[in-house]
């Protein structure tokens, strides 16, 4: 069925038709995924070696415009031919579409959020707003004024998002060592993550290894990368080189190579030694860039970037029909056959996850995110709790539940069906692994009292007791932990209806004093009418409550630490209401 443009989109391009430097070359039409799209031609008082006064632009909309995203991509005729900053890579990614991929990133952080540019409903006048805009994108693009000193930094789209994935970690102390590092170029062991489908294969750096295969200090990699995260098999890891650069590669304005002659023109002179080491064993089908960037344009160099680029089959001897098998005879072959120019780059995407990058969108209240965690109880309640702590940013927690996972508990907490059976320890530990690969997580699939001697107590900065059993918050009293510690007790009432907390430092933490006044607080909230069975033909009684309940009582504990901290590991003892959406004082 064809798609007609709405009475809107047909008013947006009549209050543009016309309009000075703006000419519209083709209505609507049908696009794809439901979109619709027309050509415009654009024209500047400037012009530049890369910018001609004239452009040919297309037009990408939703038919439900004003909503949705407006696109403005350059056309493979009349178009922009290079990519420039705030612009997505401009190669020619579809040959169904006659344009290039380079959307220009010409909408603010309102419309980012899915409001109308600026904040304020601009309705069918959007399309002129976002037309004028790029023409002011246009004219700073032919200036060379659309990065500027100060702006934050931003590295050219080497690839696009749908590329294999390179996941690896860098931060300012970890370029400090790279700084002081004698080694320019070496090996690398890569591990593949599992949870990722054949038809994406996502890649995390394990190891940098020295030239003579020794391994470097990364300050970033032992702990979390080689012990803790994923333990891929043998067959799921590879050897793969690295080399430092000095700079970012890219041809004017801010275009990545995209060919192997491109590249070779961004490494100029360093090309051949670079040549030299692709072809010294042993010999890898992907090498890592380093690429040192600031945070802003014009400031210091603060990180490095690591780039991968999927490597073509190099020639060989065999491959040498009537030539002489030399060195300088294979890298020839290579620049003519596999490295020629037209030959393309196969870039794979990059991704920074180092926890100060992944940290940047968790903000916590409490002085300090809890770290160095034993979680007790790894079910509704506890799952939800390590589910927050690991993706906040805690570096290290141990879970310990003897239970098991049942059929019941994939209602509520984070267990999916094929961990019935399962540990609930081990089943929530594999979950963490999969939410933060920079958390280290020990499973230990047995209860408190023979857990305390199996757990390094003395390491263990934060105790959540999640069972709601009695035993427990004694064998919790009786842990020798550090007089700095904190624990905390977290356990529901009929329904999940209230939440009681109780929070306090070792030396403050009395557990008969705290367990009477847990029970007068049970005893004055509702209780059940009758009990049910777990199911027909169990005798075990079924605890019922909302989903949505027990994660928002988990958000609220973790919320309520920073105000808990206040006190010094006081004992603070407190239960959150659910109809009343507030902390009620216990008294101890």
């Amino acid at each position: 069925m064809r798609i007609e443009p709405s009475e809107r989109l047909i008013r947006a391009r009549q209050s543009i038709d016309g309009e000075p430097g703006i000419e519209v070359l083709s209505d609507w039409h049908p696009y794809k995924r439901g979109q619709l799209a027309m050509s415009i031609g654009l024209t500047i008082n400037i012009e530049s070696d890369y910018v001609p006064r004239r452009t040919i632009w297309y037009v990408v909309a939703s038919n439900d415009y004003p909503s949705g995203r407006l696109e403005f991509f350059p056309a493979k005729e009349g178009g922009l031919s290079r990519t420039f900053p705030h612009q997505r890579l401009n190669v020619d990614t579809d040959d169904d579409v006659p344009h290039l991929g380079g959307d220009v990133c010409i909408s603010d952080w309102y419309r980012k959020l899915n409001r109308y540019a600026h904040g304020v409903e601009i309705g069918d006048l959007l399309l002129g707003f976002q037309v004028i805009s790029l023409m002011e994108w246009l004219r700073r693009a032919a200036e060379g004024t659309l990065a500027q000193l100060g702006d934050p930094y931003e590295l050219p789209q080497f690839t696009t998002d749908s590329s294999p994935i390179l996941a690896y970690r860098e931060d300012a102390a970890s370029f400090r060592f790279w700084r002081t590092c004698s080694e320019e170029s070496g090996t690398a062991v890569i591990s593949a993550i599992p949870s990722f489908t054949n038809e994406r294969r996502a890649w995390t750096i394990k190891r940098f290894l020295d030239s003579k295969g020794k391994d470097l200090q990364h300050p970033l990699l032992p702990q979390p990368m080689r012990n803790a995260t994923f333990d891929p098999l043998p067959e799921e890891t590879q050897r793969v080189k690295w080399v430092k650069l000095n700079w970012v590669p890219y041809l004017e304005p801010w275009h990545p190579p995209t060919t192997w002659g491109e590249l070779r023109q961004c490494l100029g002179s360093s090309w051949f030694e670079f040549h030299r080491f692709l072809r010294a064993k042993p010999i890898t089908r992907l090498i890592l860039f380093g690429m040192p960037m600031p945070e802003v344009i014009g400031g210091p160099l603060v990180q490095l970037h690591w780039q991968a680029l999927d490597l073509p089959n190099l020639v060989t001897v065999r491959d040498l029909r009537g030539w002489r098998p030399k060195a300088r005879t294979l890298r020839m072959a290579d620049v003519e056959r596999p490295l020629a120019d037209g030959q393309p780059l196969s870039w794979m995407f990059s991704e920074n996850w180092a926890p100060a990058q992944m940290s940047r969108r968790y903000v916590t209240k409490a002085r300090e995110h809890p770290n160095n965690v034993l979680l007790v109880g790894c079910g509704a309640i506890g799952s939800a709790i390590a589910d927050f702590l690991v993706r906040g940013g805690t570096k290290k927690i141990w879970l310990c539940d003897g239970d098991v996972v049942h059929g019941g508990n994939l209602v509520r907490g984070t267990f999916e069906v094929t961990d019935v059976g399962r540990s609930k320890a081990e089943s929530l530990r594999d979950h963490l692994r999969r939410a933060n690969p920079n958390c280290e997580v020990w499973a230990q699939p047995t209860g408190i009292a023979y857990a305390k001697h199996r757990v390094p107590i003395r390491a263990v900065n934060w105790v959540f007791d999640c069972t709601g059993v009695d035993d427990v918050l004694r064998q919790v009293g009786t842990a020798e932990l550090q007089a700095n510690a904190r624990i905390v007790s977290l356990s529901t009432t009929w329904e999940a209806e209230r939440l009681l907390a109780v929070y306090s430092s070792p030396a403050a933490f009395d557990p008969e004093r705290i367990l009477t006044a847990l029970r007068t607080a049970h005893q004055e909230a509702r209780q059940p009418a009758a009990i049910q069975a777990e199911g027909i033909g169990c005798f075990h009684p079924a605890f019922p409550a909302d989903p949505h309940r027990i994660t928002l009582h988990a958000a609220a504990a973790l919320e309520r630490i920073g105000q808990w901290e206040e006190g010094n590991g006081d004992p603070t003892a407190e239960y959150f209401d659910v109809e009343s959406f507030s902390w009620i004082p216990i008294a101890i």
